[in-house]
């Protein structure tokens, strides 16, 4: 976060800039909203065992850390447009996964969601890819 705040005091806010500063919060709020609704949604079902921690989604690149059985699942969520796959191709090298977990890619296809006002998330079709990744 400091790199980006140094980014930011060491140049100019061109209106080029804040335009895609806006883009990019237009993404990220209904991303955030459907990350943290799904964390609750698995918590129901595996209480005690989700995690849902914004440092690890920045550091590390997992948005949800589940525990089951004593093994480690990372869920990586995201949808299934073709802006998300580019942007999961620019970022799959960033970060070295860890040995002792379990990479489970979850992109959610907007159609046949479920809807809550504009927001796309997660559901039982969702709950059931990730029930069978833990047991699997």
């Amino acid at each position: 976060m400091a790199d980006n705040a140094l980014f930011f005091q060491q140049r100019p806010l061109t209106a080029a800039t804040q335009t895609a500063l806006q883009a990019r919060i237009y993404r990220t709020y209904p991303s955030l909203v459907r990350d943290w609704h799904f964390a609750l949604f698995l918590s129901e079902r595996l209480p005690h065992h989700v995690l849902y921690n914004p440092q690890l989604d920045v550091e590390e690149g997992i948005d949800l850390l589940v525990s089951h059985h004593g093994r480690l699942f990372a869920l990586n969520l995201y949808t299934n447009t073709k802006r998300a796959y580019d942007g999961r191709l620019q970022k799959q090298h960033r970060h070295t996964p860890f040995s002792n977990v379990t990479y489970v890619e979850l992109p959610v296809a907007l159609k046949g969601s479920v809807m809550a006002g504009q927001f796309y998330l997660y559901g039982e079709r969702e709950w059931r890819q990730v029930w069978a990744a833990l047991n699997g």
